[in-house]
């Protein structure tokens, strides 16, 4: 919390004809901050459209804060191609952006109809048939320019799929073990290891008769394939009642100096944090074993603006984070909503919050 500080009225990315919800940055070679954003069409309600439409989309700016400028979609379900049956076919969003070793790489969540060639109006199966897919790129330039290398399969999918919304039909998997990748696999966030393996971090759900998301670790030794699903979930803190406090949205890196892992996700409940809808803060030695840190509130929904008001908004999630120089948090992009995006007349934008060098 002490991190955060006021925020431009420049820092923000909106459009009235589309819902906008989550972005990452890097910055480039070339001395900008190149966005990978996520938008669908407000046609669609708040709470589907991401399902069913949503796109991915490039922006670029000269300062971390903004404003960042539209340039191009680079990203659609594959349905605009004809592939409706694509693992990717219906929408793709929770873009992921970072670079490994020269090459960037974009990871993001796609999901499709397996049952149908029109655009499905059954949430229920686009919100189950969920994977995660990665877009390899050599610049910016490069993909503009349409030249990057797309998964024609899913980097990483459900290894089991039982509990809620899944008819019986549908079932796989080891029914009395269980996979941590179950039903489906999405919010990816990437990062490598000293000793050289890349991590990445999931949400998942739990076998359940009610939505209950549940975290995965997955390691590899390239950032681009061959990730195995780890045994344990992580990010795990049980409520009094014994069940999972649910949270969502991990964004892991490694911190150099404390020779530690953090992730910050987003608190539901508050379950985590105990200061109800929120942030919260994880720290991990190995990127296998997860506890909250000892300050565990990352961010509440209080946003304080530069002109000297704040607010308390309705929704923010998504935490994607900009580092500096020297690996430290320099900027946390988020998705916000001031009133629920799902009212009548709803909104949603990118918020870009500067943070304070320690």
């Amino acid at each position: 919390m002490e991190l955060i500080q006021a925020v431009p009225e420049k820092s923000k990315l909106e459009d009235d004809n589309w819902f906008t919800w989550g972005a990452s940055v890097q910055k480039g070679d070339d001395g900008k901050y190149h966005m990978i954003y996520c938008r669908w069409p407000k046609k669609y309600a708040f709470s589907d459209g991401w399902l069913m439409d949503a796109e991915l989309c490039y922006a670029t700016a000269e300062n971390p804060l903004g404003p960042f400028t539209y340039e191009k979609t680079i990203l659609k379900g594959r349905k605009s191609e004809g592939l409706f049956h694509a693992w990717d076919g219906a929408s793709v969003y929770n873009p992921h952006l970072k670079k490994f070793e020269g090459k960037y790489y974009l990871y993001y969540t796609g999901t499709s109809d397996p049952f149908t060639k029109e655009q499905s109006v059954n949430r229920g199966v686009l919100v189950r048939h969920q994977r995660i897919g990665v877009v390899v790129f050599n610049s910016f330039e490069d993909l503009k320019n349409g030249k990057f290398k797309r998964s024609k399969t899913p980097l990483l999918k459900p290894l089991s799929n039982f509990g809620y919304n899944v008819p019986k039909e549908e079932e796989f998997g080891d029914s009395l073990n269980i996979s941590v990748a179950n039903i489906v696999v999405v919010n990816p966030s990437v990062e490598k290891r000293p000793d050289g393996k890349y991590i990445m971090v999931f949400k998942s759900w739990q076998d359940k008769k009610s939505f209950a998301p549940i975290h995965g670790v997955a390691i590899s030794n390239h950032p681009d394939g061959g990730f195995k699903v780890q045994k344990e979930p992580i990010l795990k803190v049980l409520k009094d009642d014994g069940n999972v406090a649910m949270a969502e949205d991990p964004f892991i890196w490694y911190n150099n100096t404390r020779n530690l892992f953090y992730a910050l996700v987003r608190d539901f409940n508050g379950d985590i944090t105990g200061k109800g809808h929120s942030m919260a803060l994880f720290k991990s030695v190995d990127g296998t074993e997860w506890s909250p840190a000892k300050n565990v509130l990352a961010s509440d929904l209080k946003v304080r603006w530069e002109n000297g008001s704040s607010e308390t908004v309705a929704r923010l999630e998504r935490p994607q984070l900009l580092m500096d120089e020297q690996g430290e948090p320099l900027v946390l992009f988020s998705a916000c909503a001031i009133q629920s995006p799902s009212n009548e007349n709803g909104h949603s934008f990118n918020i870009h919050i500067p943070l304070k060098s320690k």
